[in-house]
């Protein structure tokens, strides 16, 4: 196929009914598609235009689906053959894989998802030179069919006949995928697994092929970290399935770790950005960045293991260090401007926050400081505090100082004064620039109506009480219409009489720090979608499963009358409640009949293995997504699971988003289940309103039916 024209296949379907659906699920991927319904008609197509595949019912009118099989391997070996049939006859199904088709699916009650997974193989197939296979085998004829059958579904498939030459070929490539018969003609091929592990090279998944049965052998396989036991002989349909699982997964594996490398990148920036240093619970330094070192000229050789007091200038009062300490031993962040002393006994002045890091027993392990050099603005208060408060200097020398001063401040940031009114009287430049707007077009205006859009700021502004300065982060909008962010400092300048006359606003621009902020957060939700995806691809759900309970958690969570911010959080971590399924084997988590016993208990423990995976993070998002994890299929009256929880035991994220999966999962087909009409869904809320779930949700649920219907209309599958 080619990576630039479209994949065109034909499609040969007697029903009409069917052949639409096969066809119109094509078309909405962006395949060409020629429908045909016989033989006959079909033949007359191959003969005049070339396709990549063709997909053929086995029953037809004018014969039998086998017969054109066999003619497209004879005359037209480049077009792919795909059946889709009712017959579900494993010896039908392996004497068509002998006749070299690529696939085979069975019209039944999951056909709508089936078409989905068909159409995301056709799309795949063509990559599938991407994905490098090494097949190691002594028996010359196994190691050639085996390679056949890999290179039919356009795998990248090499082949060794021993561990000495796979161990040659490891060092010219990596593959993504090795299988290895258990006994090679030089070692038994459990010592040379032993041996790539030895030489950390465990991460490339390893099947192994066997005619050994035994369960100790498959037992040493397992502890060796071998992913699939397979025994020969081998049909190719179990070979593409099993190879197929662990593409997928490498996919989304890479998917993760590249988000993760991008999340890593945005960190970077941050530290490059800033000046940062931590320090351990005693509070010695443990790390300082380039930046820390700059400013201080000391080394981190000289920094790391001492205390910041190494720092402390002596103008900096005992006072703020033991607020500081007060505030950050009791695991609260501390905010202050701090006066340090430089190597060379200079001084320098930084903007610090200082944040305590906790472990999962809520025990401060270390602390980060994070610091901005505000030294030119500091000093230039400084010196204007003293040369007010030197009273021998004539008022003419006190205004010549004044004059410097106010010059020193308006070119280190934006500054406007607003009348009582709070229109504006005055700008500098450096708030022009900002602003894009110039100072004709600002004067007499009011400060809300021009850029700012914070619709409170005049509140904020006027409860600047008199001696009180206040400092807040303001959001506006130039003149091109982009945003921008600047901490400002709100002064109200006094009379004699002390009535407020004016309002000074100093501004520092910190958009870039915002939007810095505003990627990392993006990037670590799509971590948290991405890590979900991957669970509920496990269980075959589709991703938009993941997408739905999030919006539903969020809109139950504001409804509750939980804050916006609880509200987002339980959005940004109800994703991964099913994370802990990675851990359940395939055949107990999609089964299409009901579990056993047994199976059961093996399914009910992806509760706490969701919760141990992400228990020990730090991340807000993470710890909550744990909590989910662990308590989403507790029950209200205490009879679910894991730990038999009841009412208000069971933490309010969990029991929202235990309503909006169950709402979601009973609206839509699963392996073991079709898709509920709503009206059984609201009758089995009622049941269990009380029993299962929170009774409050349940009338939520049922008092914004509209909102959730909605929800699920726009996210549809």
């Amino acid at each position: 196929m080619s990576s630039v024209n479209k994949i065109r296949v034909l499609v040969l379907e007697d029903s009409k009914l069917i052949n639409s659906l096969i066809t119109k699920e094509l078309i909405n991927a962006d395949i060409d598609v020629i429908s045909s319904y016989s033989i006959k008609n079909a033949i007359e197509y191959l003969e005049k235009e070339s396709f990549d595949f063709i997909t053929v019912d086995l029953t037809l009118p004018d014969g039998n689906g086998e017969d054109i099989i066999k003619l497209v391997n004879e005359r037209f070996p480049k077009t792919n053959v795909i059946v889709i049939t009712a017959n579900d006859d494993e010896v039908t199904r392996h004497k068509l894989f002998n006749l070299s088709i690529i696939d085979y699916y069975v019209k039944d009650n999951f056909f709508k998802d089936t078409l989905k997974y068909i159409v995301k193989k056709i799309k795949s197939i063509d990559d599938n030179y991407n994905f490098t296979i090494l097949i190691i085998d002594s028996i010359e004829t196994d190691r050639k069919n085996l390679k056949k059958v890999l290179k039919d579904r356009n795998y990248d498939a090499k082949s060794v006949k021993n561990a000495k030459e796979a161990e040659l070929a490891l060092t010219t490539f990596s593959p993504n995928l090795i299988i290895t018969d258990i006994e090679l003609d030089d070692v038994n091929s459990l010592e040379f697994i032993q041996q790539l592990n030895t030489n950390n090279i465990e991460k490339i998944p390893i099947i192994v092929l066997s005619n050994n049965h035994s369960i100790e052998v498959i037992r040493k396989c397992y502890m060796l970290k071998v992913v699939e036991f397979l025994h020969k002989p081998m049909f190719k349909e179990e070979i593409y399935n099993k190879v197929s699982f662990w593409q997928d997964k490498y996919l989304d594996t890479k998917i993760l770790l590249h988000s993760n490398k991008i999340l890593q990148e945005y960190r970077n920036a941050i530290d490059e950005s800033s000046i940062v240093s931590k320090a351990d619970h005693r509070g010695f330094i443990t790390f300082v960045n380039k930046a820390f070192c700059n400013i201080s000229g000391y080394t981190e050789y000289e920094l790391v293991g001492n205390a910041h007091s190494i720092l402390r200038h002596e103008d900096t009062r005992r006072e703020v260090f033991e607020d500081m300490w007060s505030t950050i031993k009791n695991k609260k962040t501390w905010n202050g401007i701090i006066k340090n002393k430089k190597k060379d006994g200079s001084h320098y002045w930084v903007d610090t926050t200082i944040k305590p890091i906790l472990n999962n027993e809520n025990k401060i392990v270390e602390y980060i400081s994070i610091r901005n050099d505000v030294t030119e603005l500091e000093d230039s208060k400084e010196v204007l505090n003293n040369a007010l408060e030197e009273g021998n200097q004539t008022l003419e020398s006190q205004m010549n100082y004044i004059v410097q001063y106010e010059d020193a401040v308006s070119k280190s940031s934006s500054v406007i004064r607003l009348g009582t009114d709070y229109k504006i009287t005055y700008v500098n430049d450096n708030y022009e620039k900002l602003t894009g707007y110039s100072y004709d077009e600002l004067f007499g205006k009011e400060h809300l109506e021009v850029c700012s859009q914070n619709k409170n700021t005049n509140d904020i502004i006027k409860s600047a009480e008199k001696h009180d300065i206040r400092k807040e982060v303001f959001k506006g909008t130039n003149k091109d219409g982009e945003e921008f962010y600047t901490i400002t400092t709100i002064a109200p300048i006094l009379d004699k009489k002390e009535n407020i006359v004016e309002y000074l606003l100093i501004k520092n621009d910190i958009s870039t720090e915002i939007n810095l902020l505003k990627e990392i957060e993006d990037t670590q939700k799509e971590v948290v979608f991405t890590m979900g995806a991957i669970g509920e691809t496990r269980s075959k759900e589709t991703g938009l499963h993941v997408k739905r309970v999030a919006e539903y958690s969020y809109l139950l969570a504001k409804l509750y009358g939980l804050s916006e911010e609880d509200a987002k959080l339980i959005k940004q971590a109800s994703p991964m409640h099913d994370i802990g399924k990675v851990g359940i084997p395939d055949s107990i988590l999609n089964k299409p009949g009901k579990l056993d016993y047994d199976e059961f208990e093996i399914m009910k423990t992806h509760a706490h293995l969701g919760y141990e995976m992400l228990k020990s993070s730090k991340r807000a998002i993470l710890q909550t997504a744990a909590k989910i994890a662990r308590g989403h299929h507790e029950k209200w009256n205490g009879s679910g699971y894991p730990n038999g929880l009841k009412g208000e035991e069971i933490e309010i994220c969990a029991r929202i988003t235990a309503v909006a999966d169950v709402f979601d999962a009973l609206g839509h087909s699963r392996v073991y289940k079709k898709a509920w009409h709503i009206d059984d869904i609201l009758e089995y809320f009622k049941n269990e309103s009380g029993k299962h779930f929170e009774p409050k949700l349940i009338s939520i649920v049922f008092d914004n039916l509209d909102k959730f219907l909605e929800i699920q209309k726009s996210l549809s599958d």
